[in-house]
This record gives structure tokens, C-alpha cells and sequence, in this order.
């Protein structure tokens, strides 16, 4: 447990860890369990009961901060995942150290819980942009593995995200390139009602950017004026999930922008609306169809580039 290397997966939101309350969660086919103990410290461990094989996420969390087996109440410590406590053991009987499940490491950031599957995981992503405004948030996992549907992002976003009242072009404004580590690109976009306009037009009247980062598949969504000045933004953490499906988590908000449709932008998320939301049914057929574009960059993580993006590469190889 001692890889600095091990990326830190984001697993839940940070509200969804309720006092008492523990979480069943997964990285690829992976099961982890996520709790606070008597402190409120997120702990993270393995979500099998060694002794009836019983997800410890049906459990629950006792006064001393242990998860508490909801079999045979077995109980454990989430800091060592050792076993501190069976139901019925003489006053003389001592459980044995080998007893256990495994720790995983555990910390909130940006609003979610990420584990790492060491004792310290690689540096935790930047904070790209500072919440404003009334927050909105939310999970969903959808049927596409991790890589394919941040490939389809990259693609075709207008597929897999619902902005209030804003659309996003096909034309790209800027190729994907890393900017502080993350992989970014930009789109023209437009206001619900705008006319369309063709790809050659001198300004956009709106900028869609995204900015995904390698190591994690966290994204930054965001929708800017002309003077970048920020109209809308959401954070989705993109996380392989089990049997090959996908957990989506996202946080969205909208500032206080100056301008009649900035205000009827507001409107809409005082009544309840989030600003950018993942889409929960997606049009499979149109992703089936979308043509390999910026996604090449993404899909070529870690092998050598060649020719093709070689400048990128190299900058995200020393990054």
C-alpha cells in the first residue's frame, strides 16, 4: 500500500455519506463500502464480510466509528479494516489479528469522496472553476464503459448533456490541448432561440468548454461568452463501474450573470432546474454513429503518439 502512483477514483458525493449511513460503491467490478466513522472521517473499505461474504454496506455504523456487519455482526475499523469486535466471544476470547478486510484510502474534494486504492494516491485534481450560486447535483450510471463515454464527450457533447436553454455547435473552436494538466477543448454554442450559424463565422456568440482530466476522467463543463466570462458549469466525475457500466456523478451551477437571457437562466435554476445535467436516457444509435474526432486524443492515452499529437504528448508526459 505504498504506490504514490494509484489515481484516486471518485466514488460518491460527498452529501450522500449521511452520519450512520454507509454506501455501497464500486470501481470496475471492484465492490468498496464508504462511511463516516464517530468523527465524520470518510473511511473506505472492502465490501465483503470475511466471514459470510455479506456486503458490509447492509450494515451500519456503531458508536465507536466501526462498520458493523448486518449477518453476524462482525465489526470492523475503518481506518485498518481489522476486526475489533464478534458477537458472543467469551470476555477472555480475543479476535484474531488476521481478521480484517481491506482499507481502502479515503478524502473529500470538490464536492465528491475519492479512494485510492494505496495508502497515498497521486495528487488530487485542481479545482478548475469556484461554485456560485445555487448548487444542484446528482448520480446516474449509464450502459458504456468509461473510456467510451468520455470518447463520446469529447464527440458528440450535445448527446450526452441537457443545458438549459444553451446548445452546442459541432463546429470546434480550439483542438483539444493539455492546460494545467487537463485535456481541453472548446465548441461554439449558442442561446436556446439564436439562429444557427455555419462553421466560419468571426464570433461565436458562446463558447462550450471541456476539460477532462487523464488520470482520474473527472470533467469540467462549462459555457462561456466571448470575454470569458462564465454563464453556466458543471463538474462530472466519470468512474468505470461494475460489469462494465458507468457511474456518472455531477455537481452544476449557474452564476449571477448580467444580461436578459443570464436572467432567465436564473430563473429557470431558482425553479429548480439544473443548469447542465447528464442525460439519463441517451440516444444510443446517434453515439453508435458519431465519427472519431478529438476522442483520438483520449484514446491514445499512454502509447506512443507519432506523428499524430506528438507535441501534446510529450507536454502531458512531463505535466
Amino acid at each position: 500500500m505504498s504506490d504514490t502512483n494509484a489515481p484516486w477514483w471518485p466514488l460518491a458525493l460527498a452529501r450522500e455519506l449521511a452520519p450512520g449511513k454507509p454506501l455501497g460503491a464500486f470501481v470496475g467490478d471492484e465492490p468498496i463500502v464508504l462511511f463516516r466513522d464517530q468523527t465524520g472521517t470518510v473511511r473506505a473499505l472492502e465490501n465483503r464480510c470475511p466471514h459470510r461474504r455479506v456486503p458490509l454496506s447492509l450494515g451500519r455504523v456503531r458508536g465507536e466509528g466501526w462498520l458493523q456487519c448486518g449477518y453476524h455482526g462482525w465489526s470492523f475499523d475503518g481506518e485498518t479494516g481489522r476486526c475489533r469486535a464478534i458477537p458472543n466471544l467469551r470476555a477472555d476470547e480475543k479476535v484474531p489479528d488476521s481478521y480484517g478486510v481491506y482499507p481502502y484510502s479515503a478524502v473529500e474534494h470538490n464536492g465528491f469522496v475519492y479512494v485510492a486504492t494505496a495508502s497515498q494516491g497521486r495528487a488530487l485534481p485542481d479545482t478548475l472553476i469556484a461554485t456560485q450560486g445555487r448548487q444542484f447535483d446528482g448520480r446516474l450510471t449509464v450502459g458504456l464503459g468509461a473510456d467510451h463515454y468520455i470518447a463520446a464527450l469529447m464527440d458528440g457533447p450535445q448527446l450526452l448533456l441537457r443545458a438549459t436553454g444553451l446548445r452546442i455547435a459541432e463546429t470546434l473552436v480550439a483542438d483539444p490541448h493539455l492546460d494545467r494538466g487537463w485535456l481541453t477543448m472548446e465548441r461554439a454554442a449558442f442561446w436556446l432561440g439564436q439562429p444557427r450559424f455555419d462553421g466560419f463565422v468571426r464570433e461565436y456568440p458562446l463558447v462550450f468548454r471541456l476539460a477532462l482530466h487523464p488520470q482520474s476522467g473527472e470533467a469540467w463543463l462549462s459555457f462561456l461568452k466571448p470575454d470569458d466570462s462564465l454563464v453556466a458549469a458543471a463538474h462530472w466525475a466519470i468512474t468505470p463501474s461494475a460489469r462494465g457500466t458507468t457511474a456518472v456523478l455531477w455537481r452544476s451551477f449557474a452564476p449571477q450573470a448580467s444580461g436578459l437571457r443570464p436572467a432567465l437562466l436564473g430563473l429557470s435554476t431558482a425553479l429548480g432546474r439544473a443548469p447542465i445535467a447528464p442525460l439519463e436516457r441517451v440516444d444510443m444509435a446517434a453515439v453508435n454513429q458519431l465519427l472519431p474526432g478529438p476522442s483520438e486524443h483520449w484514446n491514445r492515452r499512454g502509447q506512443d503518439p507519432g506523428l499524430y499529437g506528438d507535441i501534446l504528448f510529450r507536454e502531458r508526459a512531463s505535466a
